[in-house]
């Protein structure tokens, strides 16, 4: 069944690159000097920061979406910064600086690369997540990726679906009687481990208590040590501030809630930064 999705979601704000190096006449906006890692290019970090969202979208709202100025985009009449997309690798060619891979949902395809200092394998026929810009180079739309993230619990296709959905109302509709800061994903989970609980053993309240005290932590210790950096701090930083107080485990499950909540966001690489 081929699913049209459309969608407009303003979630979360827009990281701030450091360091440039990319030439954006060679291979669609890449330079192919090995001895220079790729950076996000300037143009990029130069953007209207009056416009801080992030869109999770479709591919099809990818290919079509319209292109007002030079790397400048609109999804129904609302300029956009960077994108997610989830779905699957159908094709990998590795290059000189980065990997090029061609991603798929129901409703098309898209070409993504993905800077060569994030060093995630991409393997084909396996769901991902990414984050990046939208490109249109010689009339063909591309994404540029900074961040890309393995999908493992395949519920987040669902998810994400549900978060093109709901962000197309959103924007046609105004806001909907519903809680509009927290994804489809992030709610799911959480409704779903309330109802397994109503009809399983409850454990004492303290252990609540406890994990809100751990996400807070987190959450203070990334406002704090980001406050004064533009790509936000390290998470091996972050577990170090808190070790003592709680273990490496429990401090990036609250790392990896923040993000899901929209509380903090990635910059790049395994650095974090408070919205």
């Amino acid at each position: 069944m081929f699913v049209v999705l459309e969608i407009v979601e303003l979630r979360e704000n827009l990281l701030n690159q450091t360091n440039e190096k990319m030439s954006y006449e060679d291979s669609g906006g890449f330079d192919n000097d090995d001895n220079q890692s790729s950076q996000v290019p300037k143009k990029y970090r130069d953007r209207n920061f009056d416009v801080q969202n992030l869109i999770p979208i479709c591919v099809m709202q990818a290919v079509y979406a319209e292109n007002t100025a030079e790397d400048t985009f609109k999804i129904e009449k609302v300029e956009i910064n960077m994108v997610s997309l989830v779905g699957k690798v159908v094709s990998v060619t590795p290059k000189n600086n980065r990997i090029s891979f061609t991603i798929e949902d129901v409703s098309g395809k898209i070409e993504v690369n993905l800077i060569s200092k994030i060093r995630e394998e991409v393997v084909e026929h396996q769901y991902v997540r990414i984050y990046g810009f939208l490109r249109r180079w010689k009339d063909q739309t591309n994404i540029l990726a900074v961040s890309l993230k393995k999908v493992t619990d395949f519920n987040e296709i669902t998810f994400h679906t549900l978060d093109v959905i709901y962000s197309t109302l959103y924007l046609r509709k105004g806001l909907l009687p519903q809680e509009s800061t927290k994804s489809a994903y992030t709610q799911a989970k959480k409704s779903s481990y309330q109802s397994q609980s109503s009809s399983q053993y409850v454990a004492p309240s303290t252990s609540n208590t406890l994990d809100d005290k751990v996400v807070d932590s987190v959450k203070n210790t990334i406002s704090n040590l980001s406050e004064n950096s533009s790509t936000g701090v390290r998470k091996r930083t972050i577990v170090e501030s808190l070790a003592g107080h709680y273990s490496e485990a429990e401090v990036k499950d609250a790392i990896d809630k923040l993000v899901d909540n929209g509380d903090v966001y990635c910059t790049e690489e395994d650095f974090f930064k408070s919205n």
